[in-house]
């Protein structure tokens, strides 16, 4: 095959070629998810061009004559990142390509130019982390020495399976506490008020790193700032970021949930970070909180049809609310890690 490897500028596309990266992406949705409708070009496009400030990134794309039919990708974050010390020895690595050009010894040919961007750009990289979700993408990654760091799962709750008698009981519960400990049920949409942002963020913070990460050992980091800037970038995708938290009496934030909803995929939202303070569990606010916002989302938006959202296969007690809450395993996924000496020895020699 004559293929041509070259580097992805997405400020500088053409439209051809953007429309065939955009069909790669249906190809590859549809294989993942037959059902899944695709979203429009309008949004595409904005997605497409809304880049995380805190990343490094260089793409590449794989094309067979014009058409293409495949990218890949290193990442990392870089230096203005709150997490950078905690992960600068860490590299992300993908490799995508269309079904009918698997197995072709093409991943072998991406890997070697994405390995030396990274011997080159980020010599200091220890370790190379990769997601697969489809058999695939995790046997290439076994193939290359990867071992799984992670075994998660997108877990869905179709409106039709939920229980709504239980959600009630655990809002009526909720409630209940709220007056005889003094608890208050807040919420903000898009913007995290300036009055409790500083707080609010470090409880988002300690509660995301309190999820099992296996055998990651970096941080998932945040700062008063990253959050701004992370609130700005979900406007301008045009997503609503909903919000719900509980505040304790003496004023201190305990506990989180949120949900996002993207008006141009009206018949999802995106479950994201639920959490509880270590010092406040045992009292059930996981599961009010989680209660009231499905309520919440579901009475706004009727056009919902599931929630989606993605843990860990070890996060034991939010499995066991979510499995109540009547949320089923959809695909299960894994994150690999690579010894980047390892693999560099192998492959550049």
């Amino acid at each position: 095959m004559d293929l041509k490897f070259e580097v992805l500028d997405r400020f500088n596309v053409s439209e051809d070629v953007l429309q065939s990266i955009f069909d790669l992406g249906d190809t590859l949705r549809h294989e993942r998810d037959p059902d899944e409708p695709h979203p429009d070009r309008e949004l595409r496009r904005r997605l497409f061009t809304n880049l995380n400030p805190y990343n490094q990134n260089f793409e590449w794309l794989i094309l067979d004559k014009e058409k293409v039919i495949g990218r890949f990708d290193v990442s990392w974050e870089n230096e203005k990142s709150p997490s950078y010390e905690e992960n600068k020895k860490y590299t992300n690595i993908s490799i995508i390509l269309h079904p009918s050009y698997r197995r072709k010894g093409i991943e072998h040919k991406a890997l070697v130019i994405a390995l030396q961007k990274i011997k080159d750009e980020k010599p200091e990289t220890v370790t190379l982390i990769s997601e697969a979700t489809l058999e695939s993408g995790k046997s290439f990654l076994k193939k290359l020495g990867g071992k799984i760091a992670i075994e998660g799962a997108e877990n869905r709750l179709y409106l039709r399976d939920v229980n709504w008698d239980l959600m009630d009981q655990w809002i009526t519960e909720g409630r209940e506490l709220a007056k005889q400990e003094g608890v208050t049920l807040k919420s903000f949409t898009n913007h995290c008020p300036d009055d409790v942002v500083e707080e609010y963020v470090s409880v988002y913070e300690e509660t995301m790193n309190q999820q099992p990460l296996g055998d990651f050992d970096g941080k998932i980091g945040y700062t008063v700032e990253s959050f701004r800037e992370q609130e700005a970038r979900f406007a301008k995708q045009n997503i609503d970021w909903y919000t719900m938290y509980t505040e304790e009496q003496d004023g201190h934030v305990s506990g989180l949930t949120e949900m996002i909803f993207l008006k141009e995929m009206n018949h999802k939202a995106m479950q994201n970070l639920t959490g509880v303070k270590k010092e406040y569990r045992g009292r059930k606010l996981g599961k009010w909180l989680k209660a009231e916002m499905l309520r919440f989302i579901t009475d706004k938006y009727p056009s919902i049809k599931y929630i989606s959202t993605n843990n860990a296969t070890t996060n034991a007690p939010m499995l066991s609310i979510n499995t109540r809450m009547g949320f089923k395993e959809f695909k299960r996924d894994e994150l690999y890690m690579i010894d980047f000496s390892d693999i560099c020895a192998t492959y550049l020699g």
